[in-house]
């Protein structure tokens, strides 16, 4: 009986996971749509004499972007 409970709990915490947000207008129900960009500041840090710009995610933490010399990639 356990298992059965858990193994349920796990089913609505995953289905939850997948959900959409969602809201009224008038008579409507519309979608809302996340915004997935992030936006620059104005701020900037520096690195070993190195300027950076820093950005700012959706959610509200702030990172720069700069790209290794050795690899290419962003980090």
């Amino acid at each position: 009986m356990r298992k059965i409970t858990v193994l349920i709990f796990a089913l609505f915490l995953a289905a939850g996971s997948y959900a959409q947000a969602y809201k009224i207008q008038g008579k409507e129900v519309v979608k809302i749509e996340k915004d997935t960009t992030s936006t620059k500041t104005e701020l900037t840090h520096t690195i070993r004499n190195e300027t950076f710009p820093v950005f700012k995610s959706p959610r509200g933490a702030y990172y720069i972007k700069r790209v290794s010399k050795k690899t290419g990639k962003e980090t």
